[in-house]
């Protein structure tokens, strides 16, 4: 066939005289073929743009009621153009019109034939989110067409799409349905590679109690039918025993499906790397070495992209692993940024944010292990990138989409940014950045029932994407942009400290161009952390609390002196919490001479940072709204916040017990918010989204955690002071499941969402005194610093005070009215890590 023009307007045309020939559907389906060839012989995107054009013209100018057969292929054909470009939406809704179309024709061959191309992974970078709901359009169809296998096939595909997003409740929930169905159709051998392929995901998802009973179902149904275990079977027996760490049963496994003729190249480089594992854990290196050199070379020559990404991922932790193991810390590192740049590659196209923690938690736990286990010391450019990814959250996530709507709002018509705006309130009411932990258990994008804005927003994105030239929604969390940051911040003179308490008890300084990894002290460490959360349960435990933190100070002390020294000649520090939340940090500054001279001369900062993302560096406070309860037994909380207005010259106001959404209306008025009463440990409640700082059984909400999370982005005040017992407390789970990323939920995590503000506020209980002592030098520091100095000089200035200073200071507070406790009381008070050290300066980056 001759080359036909493919501009639109002379392609149309084209098309417009085909359509009055005698043969239309031969010359018709000569086009189609012709189109077809071009995106065949030259794949590249512009030339597949450029068909999809052409191929929108012919499904539009055919009449689909006169030229079926035609239409049918013609939309096959821009079904063929819109998989490649990843238009998941179009796909979607053109393979609903195909169906519709071949049901009404009697043919359904191109049916099939675009389905075929769908499942066997023609999809170009599509928003993997969508992907379900593509499934079910298919499984509907396949349904209606009895075909038993290729059905239970989707719902098989769909359950790794879930457990590769660690939703595991959603991936079994989907092959439970299959089996069902199966069943009902009377077609039991498929069920058995259903039942397998379950036994497989909960291996991956380490549920061994489930994946033992599956295998011994499986095995009766073998014994029962006199049939063979299939391979893959096996192999995932010998990935269970690897996980139980029976290695030598294991390897023996693997040895077997290895020695098999049949044994395709790709399985075999996925067998040697376990292979490897087992081996190294055995401690016979040179196999492991072996190993993994042959899963090295089948790599090389078959190249990433014919491999998933989970294969991807594993092979360079295990061989980081090996390479620890041989003491080889060059090719250790290579490892893991090599593992960094595959995650953000994984990471690119998924959207929903707890999709996106899911990628993370399955891999990260042993990331941070390998990177605790590097050269105790060394450049800080060969520990910043691996850092960057490790610390990276829910969060974050949430503040670069909120950031990237800010970008792109001068590029995008006035409409389109409406749009957008009104999907992210969407997303905030729905549960951003943390889904409610039953809303997350059951999010099965598979059946389409949930409601969920994230679908439109995501169509929304793709849309804009191929409309502008923009960066993705989550930029702001890559590998680089955080990378530049952290080394930007230590170029302004902090130190930057990692609590690795969960991963082998390190801790992580880095400053100038170097770092340094030192142990916490185990035994002190562990009794501490115990003590901590018995005390933010039920605050029985004062006593032995107390103690374990002043022999954790001890011991730590003793323990980080090169961190220590660190801090003593630099001019601030940017402290990165672990989940475990239990790292004391201001008894390694307050008690030390040499820091909290630095920190009273306003040559010292102390920033507590939860969450990856720039910091707004605008702090002018006009005004001030004060929250106290109107009865109480707290001596200073009204005192405290009116001294606060006045010191600092604030226009300012204090409501009594307000109802939550009286609160919220009134603070959209404020610079700063000031809260001053009882509170509850956000740990106290079944999932955070319960959370409100009045406490699980009071009669109204004041302050809860669901509310604000959903409307804190659109505040814009700069400063919150958490003058409340555990208003601080973070978490790191929800109803469903614990995380094993560092997403660190509570009220500080969630005032940060406005990304303006910081929030300064308690990991334990307030000494009400105290307090008011560091309310008092807070606000006439206020006059002359900004909120993170102020906040330092306070505790240190509280720590040297004389008695007629601390007397002076209350008396000031309260007026006089308020009867003092003796000297001795009021020394010891100033010094006590306990009163100092649950304070936290909670900021962004």
């Amino acid at each position: 066939m001759d080359d036909i023009n493919l501009d639109p307007c002379e392609f149309s045309e084209f098309i417009q005289g085909v359509l009055q020939d005698d043969n239309v559907e031969y010359r018709l389906e000569d086009i189609d073929d012709y189109l077809i060839n071009l995106i065949s012989n030259s794949p590249e995107l512009d030339k597949v743009r450029e068909v999809e054009r052409c191929a929108k013209i012919v499904v539009e100018l055919i009449n689909p009621n006169i030229y079926g057969y035609s239409y049918s292929w013609a939309l096959h054909s821009l079904l063929a153009c819109e998989c490649i470009l990843g238009k998941v939406d179009e796909v979607i809704v053109n393979l609903e019109k195909l169906i519709s179309h071949c049901e009404s024709l009697g043919s359904k061959t191109p049916c099939i034939s675009a389905i075929r191309n769908i499942k066997q992974g023609l999809l170009g970078e599509i928003a993997v989110d969508k992907y379900p709901y593509l499934l079910k359009v298919i499984v509907d169809f396949l349904k209606e067409n009895d075909s038993e296998i290729e059905v239970a096939k989707c719902y098989v595909s769909a359950a790794y799409f879930f457990s590769d997003n660690d939703s595991y409740r959603s991936a079994v929930d989907v092959l439970d349905d299959a089996l069902e169905y199966l069943e009902e159709k009377g077609n039991l051998d498929f069920g058995f590679e259903v039942l397998s392929v379950k036994h497989s995901i909960c291996i991956t998802n380490e549920d061994h109690s489930s994946a033992i009973k599956i295998w011994d179902e499986l095995l009766e149904v073998c014994e029962k039918n006199e049939i063979n275990l299939p391979d893959d079977l096996v192999l995932n027996h010998a990935t269970l025993l690897m996980q139980l760490k029976k290695f030598d049963d294991a390897i023996k496994l693997y040895l077997e499906a290895l020695s098999q003729q049949d044994c395709e190249v790709k399985k075999r480089a996925v067998i040697s790397v376990n292979i490897s594992a087992s081996y190294r854990e055995n401690g016979n290196l040179e196999a492991a070495s072996k190993y993994m050199h042959d899963a090295r070379v089948i790599l090389a020559e078959l190249g990433s992209d014919s491999f998933d990404d989970d294969f991807l991922l594993e092979i360079e932790l295990i061989d980081a692993k090996n390479n620890l193991i041989y003491g080889d810390q060059n090719t250790l590192k290579k490892c893991l940024f090599s593992f960094a740049f595959r995650m953000n590659e994984t990471l690119k196209n998924t959207f929903k944010i707890h999709y996106r923690r899911g990628i993370r938690s399955r891999y990260f736990g042993r990331f941070e292990n390998l990177i605790a286990s590097l050269a105790t010391t060394g450049v800080a450019a060969d520990i910043i990138p691996l850092l960057a990814l490790s610390r990276i959250n829910q969060s974050a996530d949430w503040l670069s989409l909120l950031k990237w709507k800010e970008d792109i709002s001068s590029i995008i018509s006035h409409d389109e940014l409406v749009q957008l705006s009104e999907s992210i309130d969407r997303l905030a009411d729905y549960g951003a950045p943390h889904l409610y932990g039953f809303a997350e258990k059951y999010d099965n994008a598979f059946y389409g029932n949930n409601n969920d804005p994230w679908d439109l927003f995501i169509t929304q994105v793709e849309i804009l994407k191929y409309k502008y030239d923009i960066k993705s929604p989550y930029h702001y969390t890559s590998n680089e942009y955080i990378s530049t940051l952290l080394h930007d911040r230590i170029h302004n003179g902090n130190v930057l400290i990692f609590d690795f308490s969960a991963s082998q008890s390190k801790l992580i300084t880095i400053s100038d161009n170097n770092y340094i990894i030192e142990n916490l002290p185990d035994e002190e460490g562990r009794n501490f952390y115990i003590e901590l959360n018995k005390f933010r349960l039920s605050g029985d435990n004062r006593t032995q609390f107390n103690q374990t933190l002043i022999n954790y100070q001890n011991t730590l002390i003793d323990n980080i002196k090169e961190s220590i020294s660190i801090l003593e000649d630099s001019g601030g520090v940017i402290f990165f919490p672990s989940k475990m939340d239990s790292f004391p940090l201001n008894i390694l500054l307050i008690s030390n001479d040499q820091i909290r001279k630095k920190i009273l001369s306003g040559n010292f900062e102390i920033r507590s940072c939860l969450c990856l993302h720039p910091k707004d560096e605008s702090f002018e406070i006009h005004s001030c709204l004060g929250m106290v309860e109107s009865t109480t037994n707290l001596e200073y909380d009204k005192a405290e916040i009116q001294y606060f207005i006045n010191t600092t010259g604030l226009n300012g106001e204090i409501l009594y017990q307000p109802d939550q959404k009286d609160f919220f209306e009134r603070v959209a008025t404020h610079d700063s918010i000031v809260i001053s009463q009882h509170g509850f440990s956000a740990a106290m409640f079944t999932d955070p989204v319960f959370a409100d700082l009045a406490g699980p059984h009071a009669e109204r909400r004041t302050l809860s955690y669901s509310y604000l999370q959903s409307h804190s982005y659109k505040m814009n005040y700069k400063l919150v002071m958490l003058n409340a017992c555990y208003g601080g407390t973070l978490v790191n789970r929800n109803y469903f499941k614990l995380f094993r990323t560092h997403e660190l939920l509570g009220y500080p995590q969630a005032f940060l969402l406005n990304r303006k503000s910081i929030v300064i506020a308690a990991s334990w209980t307030i000494v009400d005194r105290y307090n008011a002592l560091i309310m008092h030098n807070f606000s006439n520091f206020m006059k002359m610093y900004g909120p993170s100095k102020s906040y330092g000089m306070s505790l240190a200035k509280a720590f040297e005070m004389s008695i007629s200073e601390i007397i002076s200071a209350l008396n000031e507070i309260s007026g006089g009215t308020l009867q003092l406790p003796n000297e001795q009381h009021l020394d010891v008070m100033r010094g006590q890590p306990f009163c100092f050290a649950t304070y936290q300066n909670y900021t962004l980056l």
